[in-house]
């Protein structure tokens, strides 16, 4: 069947098992309603408006095909091969790539990807363009994947691994992404809110003016993690591990936080400036860690212990502290001052650390240019 040519050919219900050698070959306006192509050898085959409902590729060699605006709901690429393979308009609802493996499989402009299956499936390289739908892609292997313009809402991606992925103008709420591997990813101008990222991996993760109001981040790992102009409002981070992440919004009020938990966080060498307020970093570890121009009103701190820490045009007013005890760095910080004076023995002498600290502070700003 080498460069065969089938035009308007109705192979409805027939069996193209183990065809050896289908290379080259031009399917265009054929039915092809339940054909089993298992184990066939289709590379560089051109699928054009073709109807392949419920049709069967599974095992089958497809490297370097092409399928434009065909029909394939519930079709099965089970165990399929397909390295370089492009999908454009087609209609995959239901259908099953699981445990498939190829580099550089697009899929772009599909007209359905509802309940698209890529379970278990090894697909580096990935791309997915202007699509719309809930795919259930637990455990997919899926490094440098490439997602823009979708919507992805309520999507199962648990366990992902999307190793240094490039997610823009992406749709995930409410997505399932618990225990997912995201070291290195990008993720721009995409929509989280309430999306589940408990006991993710995200090392070196960029996150840029995107919303993920209401986000779980329990136990997630995020190491050097950058974070700028996002609004992460409400978002659960307890527990988080954060060291030496950037956390940051031009103004600082553009990254918000508010009402956010970093209960038991580990915010140590982090730089923080963003709108905190009502949030909680209650017991988290804030070594080293540089809050300036944050707005911590309203904010729980009990526990804390800002060892080296730096506060510079921090506001504490009507924050909540019951340990903050000395080294520290602060200045022009409104509402410290008071919530340490609230303090009892045997803190007194943060509160006597921080009057002595500002009087240095402001002998030295005297005569500045």
């Amino acid at each position: 069947m080498h460069a065969m040519a089938a035009q308007v050919c109705n192979f409805d219900d027939a069996s193209l098992r183990n065809v050896i050698d289908a290379t080259g070959s031009l399917f265009h306006g054929c039915s092809m309603r339940r054909t089993r192509f298992d184990k066939a050898i289709l590379s560089g085959v051109l699928f054009y408006q073709c109807d392949a409902a419920h049709a069967v590729f599974e095992g089958a060699e497809l490297q370097g095909s092409i399928i434009n605006e065909c029909f394939l709901p519930r079709s099965s690429f089970r165990s399929a091969k397909l390295n370089q393979v492009t999908m454009t308009k087609a209609h995959l609802a239901g259908s099953s790539f699981c445990r498939s493996r190829g580099e550089s499989l697009s899929i772009l402009r599909p007209t359905s990807i509802n309940d698209l299956v890529l379970e278990d499936a090894h697909l580096p390289h990935f791309r997915l363009s202007k699509a719309s739908g809930r795919i259930l892609a637990k455990a997919l292997n899926a490094p440098f994947a490439d997602f823009s313009l979708s919507n992805l809402s309520k999507s199962e991606l648990e366990q992902a691994d999307l190793t240094e992925a490039r997610l823009v103008s992406v749709n995930l709420t409410e997505a399932n992404l618990t225990g997912a591997v995201l070291n290195g990813a990008s993720i721009r101008s995409s929509q989280l809110d309430g999306a589940d990222l408990s006991h993710a991996s995200g090392e070196t993760i960029s996150i840029v003016e995107s919303t993920m109001r209401s986000a779980k981040f329990n136990g997630f790992r995020g190491r050097c993690a950058f974070m700028r102009d996002c609004d992460m409002t409400n978002s659960d981070f307890a527990h988080a591990y954060l060291y030496r992440s950037m956390i940051t919004g031009d103004p600082p009020q553009s990254m918000a936080l508010n009402d956010a938990n970093f209960e038991g966080a580990n915010l140590v060498q982090s730089y923080i400036a963003a709108g905190m307020a009502g949030s909680s970093l209650e017991a988290a570890r804030t070594a080293y860690a540089r809050m300036n121009q944050s707005s911590l009103r309203k904010a729980n701190l009990s526990g804390i212990s800002p060892f080296q820490a730096s506060f510079v045009k921090a506001d504490f007013s009507d924050a909540t502290i019951t340990t903050f005890e000395p080294p520290f760095f602060a200045d022009r910080c409104p509402g410290l001052g008071t919530a340490l004076k609230d303090l009892k023995d045997p803190h007194s002498a943060t509160s006597r650390y921080l009057t002595d600290f500002s009087l240095l502070m402001g002998r030295g700003r005297n005569g500045s240019t």
